[in-house]
Parts: C-alpha cells; structure tokens; sequence
C-alpha cells in the first residue's frame, strides 16, 4: 500500500528525469558534457576534414578475416566474405587482411548502409578485363589501407562489361559510397578504361605511395578530394583532379607528369604539400560560375573548341569549362573588335551568372601553404591558376611557367562576374602572356609588381627580383619563355625601388602602388579600349587605339572596383571597417569607342555596375566582409554593431531533428506519467 500513496511522487520523479534528460540532451556540451559521435558516418556532419580512423593506416589485424588471392580463385578464413568464381565480396562490417594475387577478377563491398569496412592490402595484384578490379557496392565507408613495405597494383581492361556499364562504373577503382586510402606501402592503378578512381561520394588519401595511369581522370569524384601526406603520380589523358565539389591538399607530395588540367573542382584549397602539374591546359581550374570564353562564343555565334560534356578528345570535361583552346572566332585576343550589342550581351549574361553566386558556391582557388609549380610551355589558351570567381592567396609559393605566345594567362579570374583575386601573404612567380593578364586586386595587404613585355624573355633564361641594396628576394629559371610575369613576396614594400632581372634584361621599378603594372606592352590595349579584363583591374589605353604605355588609368578605363576596396578585400579580414567611400559610385570614365572593351562607362563598364558598393561581387571592400567564408557584418558594420542586433532567443525551428525528437519524447513521459497518476488514483477510488 506504501506505493499507493507515493504514486504521486513516483510520476513527479518520471517527470521530472524526464526533462533533466531533455536539458542534458538539449545543452550536454555547453555543460561540459562529451559528444560521442560517430565522425566516419555519412549522415554526420563533417567537423574535421580527417578523421582518426582516415588517418589510421597502422589498424591492428588481430581478428581479422583473412583473404587470399590465388590465380582464378580465392579462400576466405573467417566470415563476412564469400567466393564466387574469381570474385570476392565482403558482406559484413569489420577487418580484412587480402593476399595475393587474381588474374582476371576482383574484390567487392557489398555490406549494409551502416557498415565500416577495413580492408587491408599486402603484396596484392589484381587484373579484370571488364570491370573495376576493386569496386563498393553499398557500405557506409571503405577504408583501403596499404600496408607498411608491401607493394599492390589494380589493373581494369579497355572496356567494361554491359553489367559494370549499367552501374556507371568508371574506374579501376570505383565505389558508390566514401573510400579512405592510407598507410604506407604503394598501390599501382593502370586503367584501360576511363578514369583511375570513380568514387561517387567522398575520396580521402592520407598516405601511400600510390601512381595512376589512365585514359581519363586520375580521380573523378563527385562530393569531395581530400589528400594529406601522401605521394601521389599521376599520367592522365583528362584531369589528374576532377571534383564535382571541392579539392582539398593540406600536405603530401602530387606530381602530375601527363594530364589536360590539372586539379578540377569548384573550390581548391591548398594548405600544404608539394605540387608539380605539367598540364596541356590549365594547372588549376575553379570551374562553375560565368565562364568568359563561352559567352564570348555565344555572343558572336561561334562554337567553343576544345568540346564538352562527353567530348571524345576530352572524356570528362565539364560544360561550362573554360580551359579549352577555341578558334580565332570564339577566343578574344587583342586584335579582336567587339560590338556594344556584343559587349552589353556580355554583361547580361555575367549578371545572370553573379545572381546565382553565394559564398558557398562561388568559384574560389585558395592558397595558405605548400609549394604549388605549373609548367606548359606548349599551351596557346592555357591558364596557371583559372578561377571562374576568386583567388585569394595567403601563404605558399606559387610558381607558374606558361609560354608568351597565344592567350596564355599565368593567373585569371573571374573579373568579369565580380570575383577578385588577392594576396596577403607567400610568394609568387607567373610568367606567361600579356594579352589577357590580371593584376592582383588593389585592396590586397601585400606588394605585387606585374612587368608586360613585347620581347620574350627564352625559355630556362633567370628571372630574379632584386631590392635597392641588390639582395635576391626571389629568383626562378622559368622553364618557357615568357612576356609577362607576375611578381609578389612578403619583403616587397610601397616606395621601395626593385629591380627584374628578365632573361638577360634588367628594368628597374619603383612600386607606387600595392598591384602595379609596368613595361612596355599593354594587356588588351588598342582594340579593347579600357585595356583590361576587370573593372579596376589591368587600366590603361584610352579608347582610341592607343597602348596606354605603363598602363596607368585612362579615360576610358576607369577603375570601378577601387572605391571601397581596401576594406574587407583580403580573405583574413573580417570587414569590420567601413569604407569612407562604399556606397559612393566609382568614377565613371568614358565610353570609349565601340570596341571599348569592358573598359569605358561607369564603374569601368563590364560588370562594373555603376561602381556599385565596393565596386565588386560580395560588396568586397566594406560590404559584408570581404574574403572567403569569413563575410560577417552587414554593410560595413563593426563588430559591435553587428552583436547588438543579435537575436540570441531560441526557436522551436532553430533545434535540429535529434533535439526535437527528445524534445517530443520529455512531454510524451511527462505526459503519460501525468495520466497515469490520474486513472491510477480513479481506480482506486
């Protein structure tokens, strides 16, 4: 009976643990309390771009299933893999050891969505004419390990069966889910059939030794590239790199020998490691976004060489791409006229393009460390660095070596939709053309001097920046000859005189502005007016025809992206200063003739608009602040603006799914507790 009369009590304590559990729950961690997550899940929120079990190429074997690989057959020791023929498939979660060697067949993973499956690789070869030779059916992650000293190679044939094609399957290795690749030891992949990797979710290498070779991409992913301390060598027929989202290098060796571009994705950060790209197009491409070169061709009527999306000559090349080498009709080069109809068709279409962007999925090629080099001394429309939206440089050395001639640009970017290109930080060499180079952006916190000349400096010939006292700050045998060259370090001060040394000639420069330009051959000049490919950007000529000399402002290409731009331009800086002049139109300058390319009208006329706030896309120079995911204020506001209009209350819509559902479940126990206290005390009355 001592229960009977503490129900009430009873139901209270339910209640009660209920919501100290909610509360736990809800605010476990601003309490102090651990998370415990699983960070290799595909549903979990990726707080670290490598996790422990990625970065883990040593796992222990004890327990593990044993494979082994003999010829046409195989034998599994333990459970959770089975044998069909030459094939092995892993059906279960867990670890597995594989030895050996098949000649015509393959290792598949065919486990539940939730499973993690490690597979270690010891001296193994594998061969399939007509399929991936190690292939993810379903699993929530693969992780390839390669162990210490042991050598392994997968090989495919030149076409894959019509079952492999009905998958899509598209490489040697190829996998529906995230793979991880790690340890030490190395793994040859040779492709007969398209592309080296094809991994539909998640790629992460994080060591071995491991060299691709194949007829399309070195990697083609769909949701992300990450690699750190690994040694990667790649000889490709397309792109070495190819992502649908994003590349990620925070350190290790790539060294790309044979490829048409060389990393591909909308974002590439690099942070770290060492990589060589002899490329036949662009080292780097930032695709997405307004792409210059297939506007141009739209706007006079004329096709974009190179091909497209299922090109044959290029298999795996993106629409939109703007890498590829055109004819003369649809690539600009400086002889060519363009009409005002042309010039506003442009336009419509960048700000069609700039509307769409976001700083999620604006075009963007990051650089805060590591040793970048870019070597095509062939190429006649190739590109270094190619962003179809930003640059920002904040660390590293960069060294680009493309050939004068052509439409060669060491470094490009998509002025032309609003994007930017700054330095604050590392060093950088790029030598190429002059015809369609870009400074760097003016509101940049370090020094560059861009030098444009007519007669090219031979190719292996010492470029050398020297100070007023004759010290090397920097100096490059540059592999291709070269007409311009782009030159920034961290010891390069405003007003301090310098000297090129460029191939056998000497120029002597005083830098009078954070991104000059200085030579004796004008980018763009004549033909195109305003003399640039930006608003702001490379200035000179003064829409008659005429060169524009050092390329100093002229009337018709006035520098629209200047007002405001010293705010908030540089991706560290997190836009807390208001630019005096940032909602004041830029100068306006004069139209020009009708070839004035990009150059006359306000704000420097293509994608000027009028100047507008900061004069670029992102209100970059006191607009909402400035560099790459670091934008916060709103209009230039400080800091302490910005936090006194925080709404810190918490919504019902701002919990997330898990503390709803525990939310819900508090008032469900609350709830039964209350009405079973209730018919619990009416029975007994």
């Amino acid at each position: 009976m001592s229960s009977h009369r503490h129900i009430d009590m009873i139901c209270i304590a339910i209640a009660l643990c209920a919501v100290l559990f909610t509360i736990l729950f809800m605010n476990g961690e601003r309490l102090g309390l651990k998370k415990v997550v699983d960070e290799d899940a595909e549903y979990h929120s990726k707080e670290t771009d490598f996790t422990d079990n990625d970065l883990n190429g040593q796992w222990d074997t004890e327990g593990a299933v044993e494979i082994t690989l003999s010829g046409d057959t195989a034998k599994v020791a333990g459970n959770g893999a089975y044998v069909n023929g030459s094939h092995v498939v892993i059906t279960g979660a867990g670890k597995y050891v594989v030895t050996g060697s098949l000649t015509d067949g393959n290792i598949s993973v065919d486990a539940y969505d939730s499973s993690k499956v490690f597979v270690m690789l010891d001296n193994v070869d594998i061969n399939c004419s007509d399929d991936a030779a190690f292939r993810v059916e379903r699993a929530d992650k693969v992780f390839l390990t390669l162990k210490e000293g042991s050598s392994n190679s997968f090989t495919s044939g030149d076409s894959y069966s019509k079952e492999a094609l009905d998958d899509k399957t598209g490489g040697v290795i190829f996998s529906h889910d995230d793979l991880t690749i790690n340890g030490t030891g190395s793994l040859d992949i040779n492709a007969g059939y398209k592309h080296g990797m094809d991994v539909n979710d998640e790629l992460v290498i994080t060591g071995g030794v491991i060299s691709i070779t194949c007829p399309g991409d070195a990697m083609h992913v769909n949701d992300s590239i990450r690699i750190c301390n690994a040694d990667i060598t790649v000889e490709a027929d397309d792109d070495a790199l190819h992502c649908d989202t994003e590349i990620l290098v925070a350190s290790g060796t790539i060294l790309i020998n044979k490829c048409y571009e060389g990393l591909e994705a909308p974002s590439i950060e690099v942070r770290g490691g060492d990589i060589t790209v002899y490329p036949e197009d662009d080292g780097f491409n930032a695709n997405g976004g307004f792409d210059y070169q297939k506007a141009f061709a739209e706007v006079r009527g004329g096709g974009q060489g190179g091909g497209t999306t299922g090109d044959s000559t290029n298999p795996g090349q993106t629409e939109g791409d703007n890498s590829s080498a055109g004819t003369d009709d649809s690539v600009p080069g400086p002889d060519m006229q363009i009409t005002a109809e042309q010039d506003a068709a442009m336009q419509s279409i960048a700000d069609q393009a700039a509307e769409t962007w976001t700083e999620e999925n604006m075009p963007c090629i990051t650089v805060s460390g590591g040793t970048i080099t870019v070597i095509n001394p062939d190429g006649k429309d190739s590109d270094g660095l190619d962003s179809n939206g930003n640059i920002y440089i904040t660390g590293g050395d960069i060294r680009v070596s493309l050939n004068g001639d052509g439409m060669n640009n060491a470094i490009d970017f998509g002025s032309e939709g609003g994007g930017v290109c700054s330095i604050s930080g590392g060093t950088v060499i790029a030598c190429g053309g002059y015809s369609m180079i870009e400074e760097f952006d003016s509101g940049s916190s370090q020094c560059s001097a861009m030098y444009n000349f007519t007669d090219a400096a031979e190719a292996g010939s010492l470029f050398a920046l020297k100070d007023s006292d004759g010290n090397i700050l920097l100096s490059w045998e540059v592999p291709a000859s070269y007409t311009s060259v782009n030159v920034s370090c961290p010891e390069m001060k405003l007003g301090e005189t310098y000297t090129l040394s460029l191939g056998g000639r000497e120029e002597e420069i005083t830098i009078e502005e954070v991104s000059a330009t200085y030579g004796d051959a004008a980018a763009m000049g004549g033909h195109m007016g305003g003399g640039g490919m930006r608003p702001g950007g490379m200035r000179g000529g003064d829409g008659s025809g005429n060169a524009g000399g050092s390329m100093r402002p002229g009337a018709g290409g006035s520098q629209g992206n200047d007002t405001g731009a010293a705010a908030g331009s540089d991706p560290q800086t997190a836009g807390s200063e208001t630019s005096t002049e940032n909602n004041a139109p830029a100068d306006s300058g004069e139209t020009g003739t009708d070839q004035n390319f990009r150059g006359g009208g306000p704000g420097g006329g293509f994608s000027g608009k009028e100047g507008g706030p900061g004069g670029g896309h992102f209100g970059q120079g006191g607009g909402p602040g400035g560099g790459p995911m670091q934008r916060g204020g709103q209009e230039g506001l400080t800091d302490s603006e910005t936090s006194q209009t925080v709404d810190t209350r918490i919504s019902l819509w701002d919990l997330s799914s898990k503390q709803k559902y525990a939310l819900l479940g508090s008032v469900i126990v609350i709830a039964a507790s209350v009405l079973f206290a209730v018919l619990y005390r009416r029975r007994l009355g």
